[in-house]
Formats: C-alpha cells, structure tokens, sequence
C-alpha cells in the first residue's frame, strides 16, 4: 500500500455509518398558498426546518407563484424542488416561480436564499417583481452558499442583481447545472474553494425584458455587469457556459486569499466590453479551451485582458476571437501565455486601434494561430522576457512588431493572398483590411455570398451607426466606386436601403441602393477623383437593415467627378 493511500483507508475505516432520508414534506400542510400575494416566508421556512429535523429530504413546491417577502435558509441535505423537471422559459414561465422582495437597496444585506451543507434547490424560478427597470436597484445575492457538497440544478434566476454567491462563506465541491438568467450586476462569484467545485450549463443572456426601460438596464450591465467571477478555486471545472452584454464575462480576480486554476472548456463571452479579464492566475495555470469571445461595447472592447499583476500561467487553446473590437488580447504581468491553434478573426475598428494581441510584457508563446485581418497583428514590447511565434497565419506581411530589448523567436509564418479584384489594376477595399472603422453597433454577417467570408449588418436605432472604409489612395486618381451586396440581405427585414456617402476630392456625393436587388454582385456607386484623405462612409439612418462588404475601385477608363 502507497503512503499516498494508507490515510485515505484509515479514514474509511473509521467513517460513521450513514443513515439516509428519504422525507418528503407537503408544503400545504405548513399552510404554504403559492398564490403569489400571501407572504410564504414563514410557512416555507417551517417546511423547510421540519424537513431537516426528520434527517433531510425533499421539500417539493407545486407550480404557482410564491411571495417571499423575507429570507429563506435551506438546512442542511434538504432540497428545495419546484415542478418542472427543466429552467423555465421566460417567454410563457411555468411551474415554480419565487417573488423575492427582501433586501432593496441592499447589495450587502442577507441573501434571499442561504445554503448549507448538502442542500440542494432544483427546477425553480426566482424573481424579484420590484426590479421593474425604471431605476436597477440593488439586492442582496440572490442565492448563498455556506458548507461543502451545494448544489443548484435547473433553475432560472430572472433578474436578480447579483446570481450566486459561493464565494464569500466558502463552498467545497459546489455543483451549478443548467441555470438560465440574467443577473445584472453579478453572476456567480466563487472563491475559498479548496476542493473542486464544478460549473456545467449556464447561460446568463437578457431573457429578461422590462417594460419600463430596457435600454437602461442593458447599458448598466454593459457598464457594470460581472459574469463569472473566480478568486481562490483550487482546480475548478467550467463547462458550456455563456454570457452576453456584460462589462466582464469571466473575470479571475483574488481577495487575499488565492487565485484561481482550473480547466474552463467551451465557454463563450459574446458583446462584452472584456470578455476575459484576468487580474492574476495560479503559477500552474488556467487551462481555456475551445473558448469564443466576442467584444463590442465601452471603451476600447477587447476579448482578452490580462492585467500588469498576473505572474501565473494562461494557456488559450482552439478558440476563437472575433467581433468588431479595439483588439484581441492585452497582456501584461510576469506570467506565461500562450494562443494555440487560435483564429483571431477581427480587431483595429476604432481609431488608434492596438495590435490583435498587444504584449507589454511577461512570455507569449502563439502558434498555429490565423490572424485573419490585414492590419498589425503583434506587438512585443520591450519588457517581453521570452516569445515564440512560429507556424501561424497572417492576412498581410510584416504584421508582427518587436521593440528594442524584447526577447523573441518569429519564424515560419505564412501570409495570405489579398482578396482577388474582378478585373485586372482594380483594388479591393477589404471588409478585414486595416482602413475600416465602425462606430456604435454593426454585427457580423458570416458567409451567404459576402466576397470574403465575412461582412456586417446594422438594425436601424435611433443613435444612428457608420462603417467607413477609408480608401488610402497614395496619389490622386480617378476610379469607379462599386460595392459588393451579400446573397441574403435583410436579416430583419425591408429591402435594404442603403445610403453610401462618397467623399472625393470635389466633395460629397450620397447614393442610394436597394440591396436586395443585386444579390452576390458588385453595385456601380459611380465615378469619382480619389486622394490619400478620401472615404466611404455607410449609415443605418433609413429605418431598415443595411449590410456592409467590400469596396472596389477600377481605374476610370472617362472623365470622373472632381
């Protein structure tokens, strides 16, 4: 027998004998209504306790709607379980649904739902009816953890202003499956997890609509919202896992008590400000696989941050970044970090962009990563003790900038052909070149006949959006200006009337085209005289969906305007 093993048996053989309860109470006979006006606080709590006191079990709630308008605790292995066997669907909610009013205005007050050891909650719903959106209002955490083995499992959190809190007391081999919502300040927050703890199944995406004023409460959770937050885990499992619209997506922070490694696999951070934010790591790492991040909104978006106090290991492996964002990845810190097999598809969409992944300092290893658009890919700067990129795939040459003093090996890089131009000394102004800029909200418009694999589309909004393709003419010239129109034009409708504003040499010019009369082929905008300072510029203001592609530009074989 190993050393290893001898504590383990001995402490098997001195394990107390187990009594399992198979209790189950009826709420109604604790005078439980569920008709959503009697307050259920105090009835649902003897329930609960009574339940405990009989070794355990379950407490089932039947569907219907119950105010709580205090503060619940699920003792120890007792499971609260509503009626359905799945998340409720927002769109027509059903079986158990709990109205918590406790706390307002109290982002530190008692949770709504406190949890002990070996407690469960299953199958039910949670709203708070007075988060109307007129005002975000704070609340305690909507659900709390104290004590090992927590689960919660098919359960919808509506609105709560902040998730699941497994962090603050401590919760060893805490279990979350399948938990659909939408927290607004934050998520789930674990930290003092000494043994793995496992996160499989959540999507926290804006199910939720308010009447009074949705576009508030999206703006604060853009401007304030947290995710998936970690501090100290010891070796922690994420698994398909999903946010959309939030500041932070995944955060990996520390409270003076640790930080986090573990293996985060198939997790996604869509229209975020940072999908990525790592304030520090565990020298033994995080391992992200097959990840897709997506930033858009705020500030200079980009996917990955990590921040100058990290001194552990990273390690991205197959993901995807793209989306039209200030850049890639921002790192710094003494730690490691490396890309591997990683596309990084879209960057440099705001005047003054950074490079795709900007290296301040610490070690980068990237390899066999594509690089997909034509400006500056990478930049090591000078404090950069050690890099490696070999075997990836660039959109343009000499896309890789190191600083004075930085140490590197580059080698065995490949660089794609430019996109092809129909005819002969014609010039295609890429969609993925680096002379485009956008502002407000233009989204990606993968294939359907688009000329390089990639376009974008804007909604008509009362803050009108613009694409620009700046044309970056080195000497004055005369060109026809056309425009490429995707197969599949109007993704919410209309006919796509689009409005391109040509700037040249003797001023402006505004073309109209219907874009659903000329799928998949390239529209006449005219001819023009092009200089270095000339521009094309696409609004959304006619009140329909207008799709962005390539430009080209043909030599003028007549006379052009001035």
């Amino acid at each position: 027998m190993s050393f290893l093993l001898m504590p383990l048996c001995l402490a098997l053989s001195a394990a107390p004998s187990v009594t399992v309860s198979t209790s189950a109470v009826d709420v109604r006979a604790f005078g439980v209504k569920g008709d959503g006006i009697t307050d259920d606080t105090a009835a649902l709590q003897a329930a609960l306790s009574a339940c405990a006191q009989q070794g355990g079990g379950v407490v089932s709630l039947p569907g219907g709607v119950y105010a709580v308008r205090g503060n619940l605790t699920v003792p120890e292995y007792v499971t609260l379980q509503g009626a359905l066997g799945a998340p409720s669907a927002m769109s027509d909610p059903k079986g158990t649904m709990l109205h918590a009013y406790a706390g307002r205005g109290d982002e530190k007050g008692t949770p709504f739902l406190s949890m002990k050891t070996g407690s469960g909650i299953k199958c039910l719903a949670i709203q708070y009816p007075e988060q109307t959106g007129a005002d975000v209002i704070p609340y305690p955490w909507c659900i709390a953890g104290s004590g090992e083995d927590i689960s919660v499992i098919d359960c919808m959190l509506v609105n709560p202003y902040q998730g699941i809190d497994f962090g603050s007391q401590g919760c060893p081999r805490h279990f979350i499956s399948r938990l659909y919502g939408y927290p607004l300040r934050r998520g789930i927050f674990v930290d003092q997890c000494f043994d793995i703890g496992r996160i499989e199944n959540v999507h926290l995406w804006p199910f939720w609509r308010t009447s009074e004023n949705p576009q508030k409460v999206v703006k604060f959770v853009q401007e304030q919202g947290e995710a998936f937050i970690f501090a100290m885990t010891d070796w922690q499992y994420v698994a398909n896992t999903f946010c959309w619209g939030y500041r932070y997506g995944y955060r990996f922070t520390e409270n003076g008590r640790g930080v986090c490694n573990g293996n985060f696999t198939g997790i996604g951070a869509d229209a975020c400000n940072v999908s990525v934010l790592i304030d520090n790591s565990a020298a033994y790492g995080l391992l992200i696989t097959n990840g897709e991040f997506v930033a858009l909104y705020g500030e200079h978006p980009t996917q990955i941050v990590v921040g100058p106090d990290n001194s552990g290991s990273i390690q991205f492996n197959n993901c995807a970044f793209w989306g039209p964002s200030y850049q890639c990845a921002k790192v710094a810190g003494k730690g490691y970090v490396s890309f591997q097999q990683c596309h990084f598809l879209e960057w440099d969409f705001q005047e003054g962009a950074a490079p795709g992944v900007d290296v301040d300092s610490g070690m980068v290893n990237i390899q066999g990563c594509r690089f997909g658009k034509g400006a500056k890919s990478v930049r090591l700067g000078k404090a950069v003790r050690g890099a490696v990129i070999t075997g990836n795939l660039f959109g343009a040459k000499d896309k890789v900038e190191i600083e004075p003093g930085a140490t590197a090996t580059v080698e065995a890089n490949g660089v794609e052909s430019p996109p092809e131009a129909p005819t002969a000394g014609s010039k295609v102004i890429n969609v993925l070149g680096p002379n485009v800029r956008l502002t407000e909200e233009w989204w990606d418009y993968a294939g359907r006949g688009t000329y390089v694999g990639v376009a974008y589309f804007s909604v008509h909004k009362e803050l009108a959006s613009t694409f620009t393709w700046l044309l970056d003419i080195k000497s004055k010239n005369a060109y026809t200006l056309s425009a490429w129109v995707p197969k599949w034009v109007a993704p919410v409708g209309g006919k796509g009337r689009a409005v391109y504003h040509v700037y040249h040499t003797g001023g402006e010019a505004t073309v109209e085209v219907n874009q659903s009369e000329h799928p998949e082929s390239w529209v006449d905008l005219g001819q023009y005289t092009f200089d270095g300072e000339s521009r094309v510029v696409l609004e959304n203001t006619v009140g329909e969906t207008v799709l962005a592609d390539c430009l080209l530009l043909t030599p003028a074989v007549k006379s052009a305007k001035p």
